[in-house]
């Protein structure tokens, strides 16, 4: 939830509008179109980024309704440390459009 938030705080400081999407993909890639160091942040250049991430896409909705979800513990630290660099790529993006905004 908290990285969707990131996201949708994002648009709303560039767009205006926050949108009712879950899928971190599309929400990652809105983002991307106004600030391009979005698409930096979960990397997908080999299949454990690519299986990292879909846990996290998938956490959503299975960790808080299935009993079968897992994630390892290397893999939740790696989401964990990616998260804070969304926080921060968030705070800078939004606080640079709001200083253009304010002149």
């Amino acid at each position: 939830q908290s990285t969707e938030m990131l996201f949708n705080c994002s648009l709303l400081v560039f767009n205006g509008y926050e949108t009712k999407s879950h899928d971190l993909v599309k929400l990652n890639k809105f983002c991307s179109a106004n600030y391009s160091q979005f698409l930096n942040i979960f990397p997908n250049s080999d299949n454990w980024q690519q299986q990292s991430f879909n846990l996290l896409q998938k956490a959503y909705i299975q960790a808080r309704y299935q009993n079968n979800y897992e994630i390892a513990k290397n893999q939740l630290e790696y989401l964990a440390s990616r998260v804070e660099i969304l926080l921060k790529t968030v705070e800078e993006s939004c606080k640079n459009k709001i200083e253009i905004m304010s002149f």
